[in-house]
């Protein structure tokens, strides 16, 4: 798990999530000193900033999974959901809803326990 770290999605397009996680074969061929990271990360964590319009989040949701990010975390502190996006699914998670991944066997957390921390 890397906070705010510069992944190269596409030849062209590098992108900052709010967190990284890498796993398996990518987590251990990442290489803290080469910048851009050369590959998207297996989850990408996005907090929504009041300035994004929804237009702009869709964009970096959609570039994530197009350059093989298995899933998308959109956390929206305003509203207290948070959005998981994965290739063919979208689902929506709020209040004592648990925040689980298939990815991440045994993690499981309370959206309001999640929610309760100060992402400013």
């Amino acid at each position: 798990m890397i906070a705010e770290v510069d992944c190269q999605l596409a030849t062209h397009s590098v992108r900052r999530p709010d967190l990284s996680i890498f796993l398996g074969r990518q987590s251990k061929s990442f290489d803290p000193n080469r910048i851009p990271v050369p590959f998207a990360p297996d989850i990408a964590v996005e907090v929504l900033s009041p300035s994004e319009s929804a237009m702009d989040v869709n964009m970096k949701v959609l570039a994530y999974i197009a350059a093989g990010t298995e899933e998308v975390w959109v956390v929206d502190t305003a509203t207290s959901e948070i959005f998981i996006r994965r290739q063919a699914t979208i689902s929506l998670l709020r209040g004592e809803q648990s925040l689980e991944s298939p990815l991440l066997p045994g993690f499981s957390v309370p959206v309001s326990d999640l929610l309760a921390t100060d992402f400013q």
